[in-house]
Order: structure tokens, then sequence, then C-alpha cells
């Protein structure tokens, strides 16, 4: 037996264990003493090799453990990091017989995603994580660039494999591969082999082929290799390639392997027959008949510690309502460090782990947010103080060190970058200060010793580095900031002998330029303002002998900063030439063909260029972009002006439509050449450029954040003086609280498909609710009132209440389509009239109004036949036997058109009453949702969708209520024209002889002069009757319906 620890260690503490496992007729016992953390969970399990696996939790204290199969004692040296320490004791178990033990399976996540011709599959236990892609390319793909492959990629040592497939028949698109499940997985299983020192694991699983393949190419032991090859001018290693072995194997299979640059680890992929097939090996030639294969990839490297779900994300709710995210989430984040991305990104990429943070911060639990932050921390130069954007490890380092000539597998860092530095101190103070993490955290992070990921920086701490990384800051930013120091020259540039060095890093990212925008305008004054503020709250805990110095210059440089950086990239085009520019855009565009929107452009266009000293002599590259969106989320604005005038540029470069602007039907595009003279500039900017004029995600949402942010401060409780300027500007302010609205309604858009499920539930269930108050309101409104309903006391008449749901059968009828009807129409045209100019209340108002008339259209014909239902004699309906409903339809047949009475009449209610309900409705809740923001933080996804349900129905309700009672006068009359409808009917209330509106059977009286006869007989009030009834009617049933329809389609999307 031995054990062995499976992650470094972080003191010095010493298990002493005795371990009796017994597991059917077999006992196992050992007695162990080894160094290790303190506990406080211990679980032991069988793993599928047949190995007893024990898991440790660690802790900050002694703890002594004592259970009934392990008892023993652990002894620390100190407090230490939390962390989860894996040891694995190996041996295989074997019954009295010597045969092996069945063994129970590891506990797993598997994730599956798929985007033709990619099918990714996603594997992880307490021993591995890996993803494996398959390419399976068809007919409809680019054949000369997509063939069949297959990837394995592991996290550790940003490892993989890779083996290109090609068609024996050499006709490209006939070869299929996939995975299918088997006893193996569904469809991976993990591999785990016992090696001298580490193990060896990976992931297998069963691979069909549909027609005889030939193995064209093997890439394996590092990413970065099979990247240079699938992503350059596909570019092969030989000193790579060379190690590279094929042997059979005896079960007629073959071996795939090479053993890397460090003369230890080996990569091994082998392929196995499995049910069918078979293999032919001839000089290094790999042929697979038609049929199923094992394919195993497993490789000897340390291993990362993943987190698991639950330690990922604070909200425990979202990893049962987002499991595909949720798991992806997992797959990326270790105790180590989060991962860029998959499969190509599979480790550490400093600026975009900590925008990514930034982002999801409130969702986040503080082991990942410092997982991130301590990842940083580790990787900064001791030298100069610089931040790591890119680590390059495992097999590819070792390769560049010989490259440079000396052989080593030191990890190595590229400092490049410009921004990122900036983003260390913004993400720091959002965590600390701003979510209160506090200083107990901070205090244990910056207490870590370094020098676990870079040597050179052992003997320091993490608080250290930090420093060090401050005082470059400061050091970078004084001449601008110091007197007269506000040039051009004393700006941040990009590294000389580098073309890139902002998150855009491509070669014509930002034009060619020297100067960016983003680190000079946002990243160094929010940087600048994070360090003041933590050296204010932290004091010497964080910065010791700096701490009054950088108190007191951070504030005073940040200032300056702000105040001085955007005139250099300001971008001001007179109203002519804009749409001049639009037009020749159009014209010579060669990937857009629809409208310029030039009308749009109503006044002069301003926006801030990109960068400075472009290509070509540019002074300025003249390009609108999205990169506004760092400097309102990372950075609160205090000059009034100025923040006014860019928060309404800003806004305006998102509502209007691209070209004119940035919005797109799927969200923000990053670059907009249109307004550019330069036809260089807009040929480098298309949709093909990798940061052209294409949509991606973290910038649109950190535009919602922002945004987000910055109407945040408009919600302040006390002190109106710390509002912002924008926020009692209404032209401003409206600008953008509807870009923010649209911006969420492109995040919102894969949830348009619920609009009708969620409407017509709403509807169904709201209108069976208060029926009864809408019985008593066309009962009120009738001309019967008089001489029935009001013979004695109103309210003591049992006639008034009585068969109170009298045409109910019509909700079940009506409800759902009319509901669906309605809400698809609204959203619909809603979401399109967006893209145009027209203000909120302006899209929300005509929304609305086409919707209720293209309702009404659908409801006449039930209103009808409800509201004559509704005054049916009590007596003559219990007599008859008939249904209320069925008795009022069965008379209104003899005269069919009789079915659209009063549409007119239904229309002129119900569209004013639309179009001033929905205006003030979507203004109140707006409203609501803002102020309420300011509490959300903990809050769980059951809890965010009923109170969004609960402000739906507030906002609702007093909207509905107000334009209830100023459109009562159509309600009376639609009333009337409808129950006219039903006159000659002798078993209604409202029969000829007691109705002086249907003497001589079907009245022909318009709306208007039906109005006119009211006014005539009963005065103003009669217009108003039932207006009480139905103020309270719409306040119950509007807010319950609208909170039903918001629940319900919040809830549906989760």
């Amino acid at each position: 037996m031995s054990i062995r620890r499976k992650t470094p260690p972080f003191r010095n503490p010493t298990l002493h264990l005795h371990v009796t496992f017994k597991y059917s007729n077999v006992r196992l016992t050992q007695d162990f003493s080894v160094p290790l953390l303190a506990i406080i969970g211990i679980r032991l399990w069988l793993s599928d090799h047949g190995f007893a696996v024990i898991q440790l939790q660690a802790s900050y204290r002694k703890v002594t453990t004592q259970t009934d199969r392990l008892r023993g004692s652990i002894s620390s040296e100190g407090s230490m990091l939390a962390c989860e320490e894996q040891w694995t004791i190996t041996g295989n178990l074997t019954d009295a017989s010597g045969k092996q033990i069945q063994k129970s399976k590891l506990q797993s996540t598997e994730l599956h995603l798929s985007s033709a011709p990619y099918d990714n599959y996603f594997y992880s236990d307490c021993n591995v994580a890996a993803q494996m892609i398959l390419t399976s390319p068809s007919a409809g793909n680019d054949l000369q660039v997509i063939g069949p492959r297959v990837i394995v990629a592991w996290p550790a040592g940003n490892s993989g494999a890779c083996l290109f497939f090609k068609p024996e028949n050499g006709v490209n698109g006939t070869l299929a591969i996939k995975l299918v499940n088997s006893t193996i997985g569904s469809p991976l299983g993990p591999v785990y082999i016992e090696g001298d020192d580490i193990p060896y694991v990976g992931i297998e699983g069963v691979l069909h082929l549909n027609s005889t393949a030939v193995v064209s190419l093997s890439i394996l032991g590092s990413i970065r290799a099979i990247r240079d090859f699938t992503e350059g001018p596909s570019l092969l290693h030989p000193v790579l390639q060379e190690g590279i072995q094929i042997k059979t194997l005896g079960d007629d299979g073959v071996s795939i392997s090479r053993l890397w640059l460090d003369n230890s680890t080996t990569t091994t992929t082998t392929l196995r027959p499995h049910g069918s097939g078979s293999i032919l090996v001839d000089a290094n030639k790999i042929v697979l008949e038609a049929g199923e294969y094992l394919l195993s990839a497993f490789y000897n490297y340390p291993q990362l510690n993943q987190l698991d779900l639950g330690e990922v994300l604070r909200d425990k709710d979202l990893v049962e309502q987002r499991p595909h995210e949720a798991k992806a989430l997992s797959f990326l984040s270790y105790s180590e460090k989060i991962l860029a991305g998959a499969w190509r990104f599979l480790t550490y990429f400093g600026r975009d782990d900590m925008i990514s943070t930034l982002i999801l911060l409130p969702a986040l639990t503080n082991e990942a947010i410092e997982a991130v932050i301590g990842s940083v921390l580790e990787r900064i130069n001791r030298a100069d103080g610089s931040a790591c954007h890119e680590e390059t490890i495992g097999d590819y380092a070792t390769y560049m060190n010989l490259q440079d000539g000396h052989a080593s597998t030191a990890y190595r860092c590229d400092y490049s970058m410009v921004d990122t530095d900036y983003f260390v101190p913004i993400l720091m103070h959002a965590y600390f200060v701003e979510s209160g993490a506090g200083m107990e955290r901070l205090e244990a992070l910056l207490a870590t010793p370094a020098g676990s990921v870079d040597p050179d920086n052992k003997g320091l701490s993490w608080g250290d580095l930090f420093i060090l990384l401050v005082t470059k800051i400061m050091r970078e930013t004084a001449p601008f900031a110091a007197p007269g120091g506000q040039t051009r020259e004393n700006l941040i540039h990009l590294k000389d002998g580098h073309e890139t060095g902002v998150w855009r890093d491509s070669v014509y990212g930002i034009g060619g330029g020297r100067i960016p925008f983003d680190v000079n305008v946002a990243l160094a004054p929010s940087a600048l303002r994070s360090i003041e503020s933590l050296a204010r709250v932290f004091g010497t805990r964080i910065f010791g002998e700096y701490e009054r110095e950088w108190t007191m210059l951070a504030a005073q440089y940040a200032q300056v900063w702000e105040d001085k950086t955007l005139e250099f990239f300001k971008v001001v085009v007179p109203q002519s030439t804009a749409r001049e520019r639009l037009e020749t855009f159009v014209s010579t565009s060669s990937f857009y063909d629809g409208p310029s929107h030039a009308e749009l452009i109503d006044a002069d266009v301003s926006y801030h260029a990109l960068a400075l000293q472009g290509n070509n002599g540019l002074d300025v590259v003249p390009v609108m972009n999205t990169d506004a969106c760092c400097r309102i989320f990372y950075l609160n604005g205090t000059n009034q002006a100025r923040l006014t005038n860019y928060l309404n540029a800003t806004a305006l470069s998102i509502l209007r439509p691209f070209p004119a602007g940035l919005m797109t039907s799927v969200g923000l595009v990053v670059a907009n050449p249109a307004f550019s003279e330069n036809e260089v500039v807009r040929q480098n900017f298309t949709n093909s450029a990798y940061h052209g004029t294409v949509v991606w995600s973290w910038q649109l949402v950190a535009m919602v954040r922002g945004l987000e942010r910055q109407l945040g401060r408009c919600s302040v409780k006390d002190d109106l003086h710390l509002k912002p300027d924008f926020c009692h500007d209404s032209v401003v302010y409206g600008n953008v609280r509807d870009a923010y609205n649209r911006l969420w309604d492109v995040l919102e858009e894969s949830e348009d498909f619920l609009t009708d499920e969620a409407g017509a539930f709403a509807g169904f269930s709201i209108n069976l609710l208060v029926f009864p108050l809408d019985t008593l309101k066309t009962r009120v409104q009738s001309p019967a009132y008089r001489e029935v309903f009001r013979s004695t006391a109103a309210i003591s008449n049992r006639s008034l209440f009585r068969g109170l749901y009298q045409g109910v059968g019509t909700v079940a009828l009506i409800a759902v389509p009319s509901s669906g009807v309605f809400f698809t129409t609204y959203e619909g045209l809603k979401y399109a009239l967006n893209d145009t100019w027209l203000s909120g209340p302006v899209v929300h108002a005509t929304s609305s109004g086409v919707a209720q008339l293209l309702t009404s259209a659908v409801v006449a014909p039930a209103e009808v036949i409800k509201q004559n239902a509704q005054m049916l004699a009590h007596e003559t309906r219990r007599s008859s036997g008939v249904s209320p409903t069925l008795g009022a339809l069965r008379q209104l047949l003899e005269h069919p058109a009789a079915l659209w009475r009063g549409y007119t009449a239904l229309a002129a209610r119900d569209l004013p009453f639309a179009v001033l309900q929905f205006p003030a409705y979507e203004q109140i809740k707006a409203r609501l949702t803002a102020w309420r923001s300011r509490f959300d933080e903990g809050r769980s996804a059951s809890a965010a969708t009923l109170e969004r349900a609960q402000i739906s129905a507030v906002s609702a309700g007093i909207a509905g209520c107000a334009a209830a009672w100023a459109t009562t006068p159509f309600d009376v009359v639609k009333t009337r024209m409808m129950l006219e409808a039903g006159a000659g009917n002798e078993t209604s209330i409202h029969a000829p002889e007691t109705n002086s509106f249907g003497k001589g059977g079907m009245s022909r009286r318009s709306g208007f002069e039906t109005g006119a006869l009211i006014l005539r007989h009963e005065g103003v009030t009669g217009l108003f009757r039932g207006g009480l009834v139905r103020a309270v009617l719409t306040i119950v049933g509007n807010g319950l319906y609208m909170g039903f329809y918001e629940g319900a389609r919040s809830y549906l999307a989760g």
C-alpha cells in the first residue's frame, strides 16, 4: 500500500492515521504517519480502478477526527489557507479467491454542448478534468478548412492530444465520427492507471466511424502546439512531432504516445476495437474500418483542484436552475486559478479572468473570487510589478525555454499587456470594499507566501507583490498627473516592440493605435480611485508605510486622469457629414447592405476614438466602439457636465441601430467604422475581423452593468445633492434608461417564446378570479340598473349580487387566445420599435395600442356573449336549466352580426386605456425595480422571481386604476351597445319593455349616439356609472394579471 499527496503542501502538518476499510468479505488495514493539512472531514471510497481513495477537507485549525472507519489525530503548524486536499491509497482490492472486487462508480460531473459540426463533452471527478471535442463535418461545411478530428484537452498543464482523420475513399465530408453511450460511460468514463510517482489520468469513450478512416496526423502534448497547427499556417514543431511513437497492442489495438520534453510526462492515446471494427497499422499508417472503437487518452501530470458546483456560485438555486451554465463554470474553476475558456484557453489569462469576475461578482462565492485574485497576485513580476497576462506552462513552456537556449520546465508569463495591471486594484476594491468581503479575508489573502507557481517570487507574500504592482501604477500615472503634464506624450502607450496591449489584441484591434482609449480614460482613473479607497479603508494593513502617501496622491492623480483624458479621444462629426458618411458606408461596404438609418441623425454625432496614433498616419482611430462601457462600469464620474454628456452619447450609440449606432438584433457591435472617412479603416473593421463589426458578449454585459451602476446612483435615499445631475435631466436620464432597457431586451431575446405561455396562463387565471367584479360593473352600467337593481337600496338588493359567475364560460373560450394575441403583439412590436428613434413612452403606447386593437377584434364576440349572460334573469335561467352563456349565445346567433356589435366602442375604450396604462406601467415598474435593485444582494432566484411579480402587480394596479377611471365613459357606452345586441330576449333583464335603448329590436345606434343619449337621460354621472367598481376591478385584475404574467415569464425562463 502507498499513499500519495495530489496537491502541493501549504504547511508542514502531520497525520497519524489508522485505516480499516471493510468491503464484502475483505478487510484492509493500514497505519499511516505522513505530512498532511489539518482536516475537518474525511471521505473514503473505492475508485473505478480498484483503489481506495481518501478525500480530506482542510481547515484553519487543529482538528482531531474519530469515526468508525478512520481514527487518528492531525497536528499542524500555525494557521493556513483553506483548501481541499485529495489523497489516494493505492492497492488493488481482491476477495479471498483473488477475484477483483466490483468497483463503485466515482461521483462525476458531465456536460455535453453541441454546435455543429462540433460536439463538446466535459468530464471531471476527483482525479481528473478533461474535455473531448469531436469535429464531424458534413457537406454543408467548408470541407477545405473543417475536417474530422478528435481533441482531448486537460486544464492541468494546458495539455492535449489531437487526432486528425480522413476518409480512406478520399471524399471529404463522407466520414462521420461520433461518441456513443456504452458500459464505459455516458458517453465518457475516467482513466486511472497507477504510475511510479504520478498516476496516468484521462478519459475514454466509444467512437463510432461510419466508414473506413485513416489517422492522418497526431499532435500530443500541449494545447498551444495544437493551436499553432489549427489556427495558424498549419505549423508543426519538428522537435515535438519527432517524439511521437505508434505501437500495436496485444488486443488488436494501437497506441499513439509521446514523451514530453521534460523526459518525465507521457501523453498517450489508444484505439481498440469495441465489438466491431478492426485496425491495420502499416509503417506508422493507422487505418480503422467502419465500426466502433474504444478511444482512451491519458497522461501523468499533476492535476488541479477543481471547485465543486456549490463552491463556485453563491446562489445555490442557480446550480439547479442553470445546470449547463453552472457545470461549464465549474469546469473552468479551480482553487489555483480560474481558466479563461475551453478548449483553446484552458489556462490562466489574467485580464480575461478579472473581467469575468467583475461581471459575475454578485453571483460568485468568496472562494472563486479569491482564486482569481490569488492567481493574479502569485504571477506578478517581482522585477517591475507587472501583472501576468497569459501563462505558458507544461510541455510548451519547456519547448519555449529550449528555444531560448536553456533546458527548463519553468513556467513563463507574458507581461506585454498594458491594461492587466490596472484591473487588479479595481477588482480588489470591488470585492473587499464594495462587496464587503472585509479585513479578515484581505489579510489572509495578502499573507499567503508567494512562489508556488513562480519560483522567482519565493520569499515574498502576495501582499508584497501587490505593493510592487501599485508602486508601478503610481509611477506610470505620475507624469500625466503632474502640473502641466496633461500631454499626449504622458498618456499610457503600448509597450515598445508590441503591436497589441489591450483586450482588442488583434493586429487591427485598435487600428494600429499606440495610445488606447480604455486604459487611459477608464482603467487608469478607476484603478487610482480604487487604490485611494483601499488605502483609506484598510490603511497600513494593506499598504504599510505607503498608506498615507498613496491615500493623498492616488486621489489627486485620479481626478486629473478622470478630468483631462477624454478630450484627447473625442470625435465630433457634423450632422450633414455624418449622414453622408453613412450613405457612403452602405454603398461601399463589402458585408452590409441594409438601411443607412441616416434619417436618425438629428444632430452632430459625438463619440470617442478607439486609440490615438493609428496606422497610415491617423492622428486618431475614428471608430465608434463599446469601450465606453469601461468608464461607466469601473468608474463613477464626478464632473457633472462631462458625465452627463458622456452618458448621453453612450446611450445614443446604443439606441441607434447599426450603422447609425452600435445596436443590432443580436447585440452591440464592438466597433463601427461607418462614420470614418478613411477607406482603410472601413476595410479593416468588417464582420470578419476579430475585433470588427462583431458582437462580444462580455462587452454587452459590461455595458448593461455600467448603465445599471450609473442609474443606481439616481436611487440614493437621502441627500439629493449626491445624485448626479443627469438624474434630473429628463432627456438624458430617459435615454440612459431606455438604452439600459434596450440592452436587456436583447439579452432576454431568447425568452420571447415564453410570451404566449405566460400571458395565457395569467389571463385565464385572473379572469376567473375577478369575474364577479366584472359582472357587478356590467349590471351597474346597464339601463336596467335603476329599474331592477335600485328598486331597493342597491347594496341590500340581492339580485345585484346573484349569479355573479353568469357568462364565465367565455373566460375559458377567450382568455388564452386574447392574451396570446396581445402579449405576442405587444412584446414583438416593442422589440421592433426599439430599433427606431422613438422614445420609450411612445414605443410602449404604440405597441400596446396596436396590440389592443387586434385583441379587441378577438375579444368582441366573447364580450357580447359574456355581458348578455351576466344580465340574464336569474329566475328564467334557473327554470330553463340552460347555462347563461349558452342562452345568450343562442339568442345572439339569431343575429350573427350582433357578435361584433360594439367593437368600435370596445376599441374606443381599450385603445386609450392601453395607451394610458402601459407607458405608465413601464415607467412605474422601472422606477420600482431601480429602487429595489439596491437590496438585491444575496437574493435567491426564486425570491427575485417573486419580487418581479410583486413589482409588476403594484405597477399595473396603479397605472391601470387611473387609466380605468379616465376611460369609464367609453366602457359605459361599450356596455350599453353590447347589451343592445341581445335586446329582444324575453329572458334578459334588459328586455325591450324595460330597456329604452332596445325598443323595436336590435339597435343600430353608433357609439357617439349612445353616449349622447346616456348624457341626455342620465347626465355626466351616467357616463361614469360603475367607475369605482371598474377601478377596483382593474387594480385587482390588472395587478394580478401582470404579476402572474411577469412572474410566469421569469419562472419559465429559469
